[in-house]
C-alpha cells in the first residue's frame, strides 16, 4: 500500500510529524505533498508523452528517407520499369523541345 513502508514505518512517521507540526498542520501539509505529487505526475506524464511522439516522429522520418534511397536507386536501375518510364519520358520531353523549336522558327521567319 504504502510501497516500500510497512505499517510501522508509516506509524512513526505520522507521530514524528505531529510532535513537530502538530495535529493542526498535519492535513495542510498531507494536502500540499498531494498536491505536490500530482503535479509531479503529470508533468512526468507529459515529458513520456513528448518524448514518445518525438520518437515516433524520428523513426518516421527514417523510414522516409529509407523510401526515397529505395526510390532513386530503382529510378538508376537500367531495365526496370521505372527507369524505363523515366527515359521515355525524357525522350518524349526532348521530342516537344524540338517540335517547338520548329514552331519558334516558323514564325521568326
Amino acid at each position: 500500500m504504502f510501497g516500500p513502508l510497512g505499517y510501522p514505518e508509516v506509524v512513526m512517521i505520522l507521530v514524528i510529524a505531529m510532535l513537530l507540526f502538530g495535529p493542526d498542520k498535519i492535513p495542510e501539509i498531507a494536502k500540499f505533498i498531494g498536491k505536490t505529487v500530482r503535479e509531479l505526475k503529470r508533468n512526468v506524464d507529459e515529458a513520456k508523452a513528448t518524448i514518445t511522439s518525438e520518437l515516433e516522429d524520428a523513426e518516421i522520418k527514417k523510414e522516409i528517407d529509407i523510401i526515397k534511397e529505395d526510390l532513386t536507386e530503382a529510378i538508376n536501375i537500367p531495365g526496370s520499369d521505372v527507369y524505363d518510364e523515366i527515359k521515355s519520358l525524357d525522350k518524349t520531353g526532348d521530342d516537344l523541345k524540338k517540335e517547338m523549336k520548329k514552331f519558334t522558327k516558323i514564325d521568326d521567319d
